[in-house]
């Protein structure tokens, strides 16, 4: 589980940064592009391989045990963790394939309509759960800004109490 956790971590934090990148520079574009094919590797490795070995695993040592009830139970929770499993690596394969082929844009209409990809594949995610991208530009000034602000109301509750 631990591995699935920090997986999940790895994934959401770059996807977070991914989304406050210009893709019209060329290096922040690079980086789009290794964030999408790191989530990626990360995602098959530990959601196709990692998941399914211990799935397995635990699956035929309850069976070996003769804990009926831990089998069951295990193969009714476990699907549902593979039917998870198998959005996850269906989307981030999607991405890649999408993603990591693209050029460079070349000029503002390229760019357009690359900013409109991202935002249209990311609002699709936030259907499921996931929180919705940062625009790019000026969504990376205004996520700046919200967590200054987020600091300096931290700051002002700690000197308030420390004065009451």
């Amino acid at each position: 589980i631990s591995s699935l956790l920090l997986a999940a971590g790895i994934c959401y934090a770059a996807g977070q940064y991914k989304f406050t990148l210009d893709v019209q520079r060329k290096n922040e574009f690079m980086q789009y592009k290794f964030i999408v094919a790191l989530q990626f590797v990360v995602i098959v490795f530990t959601r196709g391989f990692v998941w399914t070995t211990q799935f397995y695993a635990a699956l035929k040592h309850f069976k070996a045990e003769g804990d009926t009830v831990f089998f069951v139970g295990g193969c009714v929770s476990g699907a549902l963790m593979s039917f998870f499993n198998v959005v996850l690596l269906s989307d981030a394969t999607k991405a890649a394939i999408k993603w990591l082929p693209k050029r460079l844009p070349q000029d503002d209409a390229e760019c357009e309509q690359v900013r409109r990809e991202v935002v249209r594949q990311e609002s699709r995610l936030g259907a499921i759960g996931v929180l919705p991208p940062v625009a790019f530009g000026i969504g990376a000034k205004k996520l700046h800004a919200v967590g200054t602000v987020a600091v300096a109301a931290q700051k002002f509750k700690a000197v308030r109490n420390k004065n009451n």
